[in-house]
């Protein structure tokens, strides 16, 4: 446990071999993978210890044995012998269970940053992990993720895509597979503060905000954003209505959907033109009654009332509309 570190990249010629002759996929291996806010182009530390069990790998493909050994923990990559390991329900995938405790562990210090179903699910088969021996282990990861699939789900109802095409055509890319399809559309981050998920607006962000200039300490829920600034409780159903706190478009009359940083929240239409209005000042903002104007690319004063149909502060802040389901369902 004491060997040094050393540095190895991704391309380099143990990886190569790997990939090119003996048909093994590296990037499969813990010491090969890069973490997802990591620069390509970022050498990773990795363990001396982790380099036999690879070349035991490698030296079973040579011999002749093509298939992956089941005596191997499938987080460390190291032998199972003399163990019991942990065998998961969902698809029987073997492991330390000092391993499998760290992979738990360690979805639970992503704080401030994006998280997924994916990233709390099997290594495996990306189910949700069951393991009756170890039940008390697996608890709070699953609560974690079926309060993420709440998030999404719900959002992907409110906002109507639950019928879109990708979901419901035989040909779409998401056919009865809607959570699939709703973790593709919608971001959700853990809060830094009160550490519980929230939603973080569309996913596809024309901005080109890299998420590793953002501090995790500003990625705040709405309640812990500012709770004296804003109303951000329903004033109905207080806290079971969290999750549907709506935000206004900082440079229109518009609901915010897209939330590229913490001072940035834009409605889809402004977001198709990002940049004249990211830095962009309260005095320099068309003020209310305004919406984007397709011609101009901007926001343009329009004629009528707001049709926000609410009082709210100048273009150029942001601002908490309050719950949108109420407001959906005619409730407020």
């Amino acid at each position: 446990d004491n060997q040094p570190n050393i540095d190895y990249n991704k391309n380099d010629e143990l990886s190569q071999f790997m990939n090119e002759k003996l048909k093994l996929q590296a990037d499969k291996y813990n010491i090969f993978k890069i973490p997802q806010e990591a620069n390509d182009n970022i050498k990773r530390q990795i363990q001396l210890k982790h380099i036999p069990s690879l070349w035991q790998e490698i030296i079973k493909r040579i011999d002749g044995e093509m298939t992956q050994y089941e005596d191997q923990c499938y987080i460390c990559f190291c032998e199972l012998a003399d163990v019991t390991p942990i065998k998961l329900e969902c698809c029987g995938l073997a492991l330390h269970y000092e391993c499998l405790k760290m992979f738990v562990d360690s979805k639970f210090t992503n704080h401030g940053k994006r998280v997924s179903l994916k990233q709390l699910s099997c290594l495996m088969c990306k189910k949700q992990m069951k393991q009756p021996r170890i039940a008390k282990l697996f608890k709070p990861v699953n609560e974690l993720y079926e309060k993420v699939k709440k998030i999404v789900m719900d959002r992907l109802e409110l906002d109507g895509r639950d019928k879109d095409d990708a979901v419901i055509s035989e040909h779409g890319d998401f056919y009865n597979k809607p959570v699939d399809y709703a973790m593709k559309v919608y971001s959700v981050f853990i809060c830094f503060k009160c550490k519980e998920p929230y939603f973080g607006g569309a996913n596809d962000c024309a901005a080109g905000v890299n998420e590793g200039d953002i501090d995790p300490a500003e990625r705040l829920c709405v309640q812990c954003s500012a709770p004296q600034q804003f109303d951000t409780v329903c004033k109905k159903y207080g806290d079971a209505h969290k999750d549907y706190i709506n935000w206004k478009c900082k440079w229109c009359c518009n609901f915010a959907t897209f939330f590229c940083s913490p001072q940035h929240q834009f409605c889809e239409q402004c977001h198709t033109n990002p940049g004249p209005l990211w830095d962009m000042k309260e005095e320099d903002c068309v003020q209310c009654p305004a919406r984007f104007d397709e011609a101009t690319r901007l926001p343009k004063k329009i004629e009528g009332p707001c049709p926000l149909g609410q009082p709210h502060p100048p273009h150029g802040n942001i601002y908490c509309l309050g719950c949108w389901k109420c407001r959906m369902e005619g409730e407020e």
